[in-house]
Parts: structure tokens; sequence; C-alpha cells
């Protein structure tokens, strides 16, 4: 969810929320004694090049907006990285539909995520196909040599189909020490996605594979075009244009 000025909108993959123009579209607020949120006729706005990028988005109507906001934190136009800096560390954070499988029997779907920190792909050395740096973003990704960094255990990560309209998140300036990394100081660089007929991953050059996404501030400048009364706003915000 992301608030423009008085705004706010909610942002996913193309492919999850085209979705909702042909089914009821609920959002869950995670408050406690909440009812899931009906959004009923949602003008959802869909990327038309989904070789590049694969994003949507829709503002949400009132009197939902307000209901939302009451329960759940939106993120804000300054904690938007609108850079890429080569040498930071960041995250994707999601639910991989491999470790979250419907269960029939109990008519329920387990919430296990997925948390993998890495640093950015050097597309330039090592570039990919339909990959634009102005409107992707890409993180390396070590598919059978991961670990869990706090008891060292190898590990190999999971098919990250499902995913998509995951955050990834800037967490963490590669000079300042580690004890640095607050929450008020992440930001959220782009959103991952996967192409239609596409696995989640992307192979280089190199034969090396990458998580890749939409950078957000392509996501940003794409609301902007869409909602002109949102320009003054949006082009207030430092490193957009």
């Amino acid at each position: 969810m992301l608030a423009i000025a008085d705004s706010i909108f909610v942002v996913s993959a193309a492919h999850v929320l085209n979705d909702a123009r042909y089914h009821p579209l609920w959002i869950n607020p995670v408050a406690n004694h909440a009812n899931l949120i009906p959004l009923e006729r949602v003008d959802v706005h869909s990327t038309s090049d989904d070789k590049l990028v694969d994003f949507s988005f829709f503002k949400v109507p009132e009197p939902y907006a307000t209901e939302l906001v009451t329960s759940k934190i939106c993120v804000r136009l300054d904690e938007i990285e609108m850079r890429l800096p080569s040498g930071d560390w960041y995250a994707v954070l999601g639910y991989p539909t491999e470790l979250n499988v419907f269960k029939s029997m109990e008519l329920t779907v387990p919430t296990v995520p997925m948390y993998y920190a890495t640093r950015l792909h050097d597309a330039a050395a090592d570039p990919m196909a339909d990959f634009d740096p102005k409107v992707n973003i890409a993180l390396k990704l070590a598919l059978y040599g991961s670990g869990d960094p706090v008891t060292r255990t190898p590990s190999t990560l999971p098919d990250v189909r499902g995913m998509s309209g995951a955050g990834i998140w800037q967490l963490h300036h590669r000079h300042e020490p580690p004890l640095s990394w607050t929450v008020d100081r992440i930001r959220l660089a782009g959103m991952f996605h996967t192409r239609a007929g596409k696995s989640g991953l992307f192979q280089t050059s190199s034969g090396s594979t990458a998580i890749v996404g939409v950078h957000f501030a392509h996501v940003v400048r794409t609301i902007r075009k869409a909602f002109p009364d949102l320009s003054p706003a949006i082009a207030a915000r430092e490193g957009l244009d």
C-alpha cells in the first residue's frame, strides 16, 4: 500500500491484480477482530510491456481507504529509494507457493515467508535479456549457496514463484556499521514480479540467476501519469525526475 498526499494506492504484479477485474478482491486489515474488506469496482491500471515490467495499481476508494489506514501502515514517498546504490544490502520478502500450499481439508493456507538478503546484481557487467536499468531492479541470487546467517546452516532457496508483488527493500548502506540497521531507515526500492510464462528466476549472460523486479521509482512515475492531480506532491520528491 502506497500513500501519496491523501490518496492510498495498492500496487502489485499485473498478473495478480488483473484477476480483480473478474473476481472479488479482499484486503486483510491484519488487526484484532477485523474482517476482510471487500473492494468492489476498482479501476485497475496495468502495465503494457510485460517484457520489462509487470505491475498494476489502483486507487483505494473511500471509505475503504479511511478504514485501512487505521490498522495498516502505508509506504510514503519519502520511504522510497529513488536511486539504487550498488554496494548496499537489499532484501526481498514474500510468500512462495512452495511453502504456502493450500490445505484442502482445513480450507487454510499457511503463511510461511521467505526472507532473502543480498546485493544488487550488476546488470551492466553481466547482462540479462529484457532488462532496463532505468525501469528494472535485479538482485544477486545464490540459489544453492545460501544459508541462515544466524545458525550458519547452508540451505537451498525455495522456488520464488508465488512471491509476485513482494517488496524489494534497501536495508543498509555499505559504509555504515550493521548496528545501524533500524526499521525507520529501510526504504522500498522495488517490487518483485514474474513475467507471464516465465519462472521467477532470470538467467544472466554468464549463466547465473537473479531476482528481477520493477524499480519503484518507475511505479511512482507511472502513477503520476495516471493521476495528474498528484503531480505536485510527487514532483516534490527529490530524485524522481
